[in-house]
């Protein structure tokens, strides 16, 4: 049986808002919404690999959510940006 603690979770360290993605021009965020209402993994990760690496966190957390295929969690995220 495992004991489960040999296995390393690996889970974003930073809580994501809508106030997180203003590190990214307004132009991105929106481009990252419509991607993100498109189902268009590979269009969200070409846009994930632009977040400059002191905002890696971001970068991270944005990709969990990608992998777990919560497109819903990044479209609510950038609602706020896209309806300004």
């Amino acid at each position: 049986m495992n004991s489960g603690k040999n296995e390393v979770r690996l889970r974003p360290s930073v809580l994501l808002s809508p106030a997180s993605l203003h590190v990214m021009p307004s132009s991105w965020i929106a481009q990252l919404h419509q991607s993100a209402m498109q189902l268009d993994d590979k269009q969200v990760f070409s846009l994930i690999a632009a977040i400059p690496p002191e905002h890696a966190a971001i970068a991270i957390a944005l990709t969990d959510l990608v992998n777990r295929v919560r497109f819903d969690k990044i479209v609510n995220l950038s609602q706020p940006v896209v309806q300004t």
